[in-house]
This record gives C-alpha cells, sequence and structure tokens, in this order.
C-alpha cells in the first residue's frame, strides 16, 4: 500500500491519466494540491473506482517563522500540509507545529539537518520530505537523496518521498525508488518507508469520505 503525498498536474485530464497509472503502479493514496482545482465529482467516482483515496495536499513556502505562521491562518485547511522552509528557523517552527506533516528540506539544506534538529519532528509528529522531481529536473540530486538517506537512516527520522508530478512521465514507481536506493548502498526496503501513507491518512479514511 503506497502513497504518493503530493501530485500537481495541470488539467483534469493528466489527473485521470496520473490515477490510474498510480493504481497499477500500486498507489492506495495520492496528495492532490489544492491550487489545482481539479477535484470534482468525476475525478471523485474515478478515484471510487480505482479503490484510490484522494487528500487534498498544499504546500506552504516560508523563509521566517512568522510567515509560516500567517500562512497556516490564511491558507491551512487543508488535509495535508507540506512545508517548504526556506531557513532553518523556518524549519524549526515547521517540525515543532502538528499542522504540518511532511517538512521538505531543500538540498542546501539537509546538510544542516544533524541528530538535534532531526529530533524536533517528534515534537510535531510530522516526515522529513524529499522531492523525488528535483532528480527529474536535475539527475545531479541524486546526491542530495543520497545525504537525505544518510541521515534519515543513521538517525532513524521519519520521512516521506513523493512525486510532485504534473503528468505520468513523472510518477516514480515503488521498483524505482527500491532500486534506487539500493545503487546508493542502503536498504531498498527501508527507503519504501517513503512511500507508505502518513500518519493522519488512515484515521481520514477510517470510514471513507464524506463527499
Amino acid at each position: 500500500m503506497w502513497m504518493d503525498s503530493y501530485v500537481c498536474p495541470a488539467s483534469r485530464e493528466e489527473l485521470a491519466s496520473l490515477l490510474k497509472l498510480q493504481r497499477r503502479m500500486g498507489y492506495k493514496y495520492v496528495g492532490l494540491c489544492v491550487e489545482s482545482g481539479l477535484w470534482n465529482k468525476d475525478i471523485d467516482a474515478l478515484a471510487r473506482s480505482l479503490s484510490i483515496k484522494v487528500i487534498l495536499a498544499r504546500v506552504l513556502c516560508a523563509d521566517r517563522p512568522g510567515e509560516a505562521k500567517k500562512l497556516l491562518r490564511e491558507r491551512g485547511e487543508a488535509e495535508l500540509i507540506i512545508g517548504r522552509p526556506g531557513s532553518i528557523e523556518a524549519y524549526r517552527f515547521m517540525s515543532r507545529d502538528s499542522r504540518f506533516k511532511i517538512i521538505e528540506v531543500s538540498p542546501s539544506m539537509i546538510k544542516h539537518i544533524d541528530r538535534g534538529e532531526a529530533g524536533l519532528l517528534t515534537i510535531g509528529g510530522g516526515y522529513l520530505g524529499f522531492d523525488l522531481k528535483r532528480i527529474i529536473n536535475s539527475p545531479s540530486n541524486i546526491s542530495v537523496l543520497k545525504a537525505f538517506f544518510s541521515r534519515v537512516f543513521k538517525w532513524s527520522i521519519p520521512f516521506k518521498l513523493y512525486s510532485s508530478a504534473t503528468n505520468v512521465f513523472e510518477v516514480w514507481h515503488p521498483k524505482h525508488v527500491y532500486f534506487l536506493a539500493k545503487s546508493m548502498g542502503f536498504q531498498g526496503r527501508k527507503a519504501l518507508e517513503g512511500l507508505s501513507p502518513v500518519g493522519m491518512v488512515n484515521q481520514l479514511y477510517s470510514g471513507g469520505r464524506d463527499e
């Protein structure tokens, strides 16, 4: 049972294609970008027919804690909120705030995530996130993912991987994640933990979506 926590297609047709492909790949949950405005009764019916649960997700980018607080007040109504901090101060705030379920750190910030910074996630109960689209956009970011894996496995940090896909060509099969981690010298099965559903998803859908 896999989850792609964040996709952001540009059209309803692309979203339908994404859902069909991800179901064939074994995905059970998909986080859909709120800003896409693509969720409607037709997509709901398609998702139900595919036995896929669609979670409305939103990415909030902030350079400072005050900015993150403001964004939460104004745009924090999504089911799944991913934080993209622009500074270590913003990261610390997001890590401690339980409304941020995933905190995605930039390539330049990963080197600052030590045992102490990682420990902040236990306060908010969130996950450290990595957007696999970074590798599609720039293959050199393979080294960034390696540094990410090194930290999450060394300190047992809860983490999530997601595609940020806008089309079917950007979706990652779980097998790709498995073998990519293996090629870096890590346990492929451990890497697949990053595709497991986030902690709150089973609570949201224990009784199904009521819409």
